[in-house]
C-alpha cells in the first residue's frame, strides 16, 4: 500500500524504480509514525499518516527524479516544462514544488 501510493503521483516522469520509492515511502511512514506518537496523534488505521505522508513523499520523489524526456511527452508544446532536481534542471526545482 505505501510503494502504490506513492509512486502514483509521478509514475510516468520518472525511471529510478518502483522500488526504490517505495523503499524510501516505508521509511516516511515510519518516520511519520514516529511523529503521531510524540505529537500524541490518535490514528488507529494510519490513514491520514499514510496517505498524507506517503503522497506528500511521492510528489517530492517526482520533483527530484522526474526525466525531461517523459515530462515532454505528457505535457506536449509546453517545451520549458521543469523535469527533476536531479535529471538536470535545478533552477526550475522550486516551481515544479509549488
Amino acid at each position: 500500500m505505501v510503494t502504490f501510493l506513492s509512486f502514483t503521483a509521478g509514475v510516468l516522469l520518472w525511471t529510478l524504480g518502483l522500488k526504490s520509492c517505495g523503499f524510501l515511502a516505508a521509511w516516511v511512514l515510519i518516520g511519520c509514525n514516529v511523529l503521531a506518537e510524540k505529537l500524541k496523534y490518535d490514528d488507529p488505521l494510519e490513514a491520514a499518516l499514510l496517505h498524507g505522508g506517503c503522497g506528500i513523499w511521492g510528489i517530492i520523489f517526482t520533483a527530484l527524479f522526474s526525466k525531461k524526456q517523459y515530462v515532454n511527452e505528457i505535457y506536449l508544446g509546453f517545451s520549458d516544462r521543469p523535469n527533476g532536481f536531479f535529471m538536470g534542471r535545478v533552477e526550475k526545482y522550486w516551481q515544479h514544488m509549488l
